[in-house]
């Protein structure tokens, strides 16, 4: 079961009764919402599988917030300190950016996978010490801009930097025409509609296929390229 959209047509499945339940991606499931597959006739056992550094389920109520209801059965469960085990090898990215994010997130458990460490997996799409498998790029002209409604932010000098990136990557692809994914992800909906206004013209190339997409959007994708936006950094 991957969403509460999806355990709710559960119910109206003329099957024999499940035994066994698999909810992914349990950690942005709100518990109220764990309890529509919990209620399937016949269940006795249950997995769930999540990660407690990712995203949780978003929750726009000050009061809501404040009760916890955003929490998900995954994290009551792991505060009651309930047995929890966690996969330790990675197959998906780079050792040189999974190295931050296990330093800082996970403890050092995560081992890379053979396969990721491999040079076959050491992937160079533009020219440049800058651009190889993790770079940070320092926008220091940048300034963060509230957007009309004041809800959301913009920084229009990082759009621009995003925008010449993925015109260096599209001329680059057009030389190989290799199929080329890339994902250009920010924390703010402003930032996204600006980029995607700025690269329109990029979308829906046939072995060039970009999607920009705020974080909670992108979860769970994946693409040869990532381009995060951050808007702002302090």
């Amino acid at each position: 079961m991957r969403t509460t959209s999806h355990s709710y047509n559960l119910h109206n499945l003329q099957n024999e009764p499940f035994q066994f339940l698999v909810i992914d991606e349990a950690t942005q499931l709100k518990e109220a919402e764990s309890t529509i597959p919990l209620k399937l006739p016949g269940i006795m056992h249950v997995v769930l599988v999540g990660d407690e550094c990712q995203l949780s389920a978003m929750v726009t109520s000050v009061m809501s917030a404040k009760w916890e209801f955003g929490r998900s059965l995954f994290g009551r469960l792991s505060l009651l300190g309930h047995l929890k085990k966690l996969l330790t090898n990675q197959y998906r990215m780079h050792p040189s950016i999974s190295l931050f994010l296990n330093h800082e997130f996970y403890y050092n458990q995560i081992m890379d996978a053979e396969y990721v460490k491999s040079e076959s997996y050491e992937k160079s799409y533009l020219e440049g010490e800058m651009f190889g498998s993790y770079s940070f790029i320092d926008v220091a002209d940048g300034r963060e801009e509230k957007d009309d409604d004041r809800r959301s932010r913009t920084n229009m000098v990082e759009v621009a930097v995003v925008v010449t990136i993925v015109k260096m990557l599209h001329q680059e692809w057009e030389k190989s025409k290799n199929k080329l994914t890339i994902g250009v992800v920010s924390l703010y909906a402003a930032q996204v509609l600006h980029i995607r206004e700025k690269i329109a013209r990029y979308e829906d190339r046939d072995g060039f296929l970009i999607k920009v997409k705020t974080i909670d959007g992108f979860q769970g994708g994946k693409a040869d390229i990532i381009i995060l936006s951050t808007v702002q950094s302090n």
